[in-house]
């Protein structure tokens, strides 16, 4: 299998419906920035609210107020979840068939949605100790570097050497690290295809699904990256994210499609008694 399969197909829908695809990039990155700064903003709020209130004059107000901001920071990091996915869905169901935009507010179920957001921010806790895990060779020469200059001191050569040896731990950390989280990049997909899998099922089968193709879609997701930042002015970016977002969900597609993975391949084979036909 070869992932030129998956760009020529991103390509071909961007062809076909390069409106939509630009409408719902652009919808779902509006949203994520909004809900973003609110769940900043709700956060800051939490963390100077005791600094701007006294509790022991205006109790009520306090409480009220922790209340909102508490709910405000929930929800946006709930929502911010949602959008993803959502934009997941639409471009991955894209990649199957043309689809409106209209496709992207199909309706979730409050369970289905409930566990949509806790597979989001599991995903991002597991990223994150990948990262560092991989990281953990840098941050400890980094460390060690650091007490170095502190106590005894180093040469100019010797610091040179360090700063260029943690350079390169630092970029392989980096490297590994993101090509580490590719195991879960089938998780939307999979619960596309079967919104009734569960977490763990969706985080499993992913992690069996990416095995030898953790480096190659590395290095896909990589690929945009000079792209990306060379869109400066926000016309070619319209193009390019909109074609990065498709092809990584070709990608999921082609994956599934091999392993032939459909809600009706995964339903358990049932064994009937087959009735003698007549002579």
């Amino acid at each position: 299998m070869t992932l030129a399969h998956a760009r020529l197909a991103a390509q071909k829908r961007m062809l076909q419906n390069r409106g939509c695809m630009t409408a719902v990039w652009l919808f779902g990155a509006a949203a994520k920035l909004v809900l973003f700064a609110g769940l900043l903003i709700s956060l800051s709020m939490l963390a100077v609210l005791h600094r701007l209130m006294d509790p022991g004059e205006n109790l009520y107000l306090t409480v009220a107020l922790y209340a909102l901001f508490g709910l405000g920071a929930l929800f946006s990091a709930a929502l911010y979840a949602l959008v993803s996915f959502c934009s997941a869905r639409w471009f991955f169901k894209n990649a199957v068939h043309v689809q409106p935009f209209s496709a992207y507010f199909t309706r979730l179920s409050p369970r289905e949605a409930i566990k949509l957001m806790y597979l989001f921010w599991l995903r991002r806790l597991l990223v994150l100790l990948h990262f560092a895990g991989y990281l953990l060779p840098f941050l400890v020469g980094a460390g060690a570097l650091w007490l170095a200059l502190r106590t005894t001191g180093l040469s100019p050569h010797l610091f040179y050497a360090s700063c260029a040896g943690l350079a390169a731990l630092l970029l392989t950390g980096l490297y590994f690290g993101f090509a580490a989280v590719q195991k879960y990049v089938f998780c939307d997909a999979l619960l596309t295809l079967d919104p009734a899998r569960g977490v763990v099922g969706a985080l499993r089968e992913s992690r069996r699904l990416s095995q030898g193709l953790c480096f190659a879609c590395a290095r896909e997701r990589l690929r945009f990256a000079p792209w990306l930042l060379l869109c400066v002015l926000l016309f070619p970016i319209l193009y390019v994210a909109p074609y990065s977002k498709q092809s990584m969900a070709s990608v999921a597609k082609l994956v599934l499609d091999k392993n032939h993975l459909t809600p009706q391949t995964q339903k358990p084979i049932v064994f009937l008694r087959l009735a003698n036909s007549p002579a």
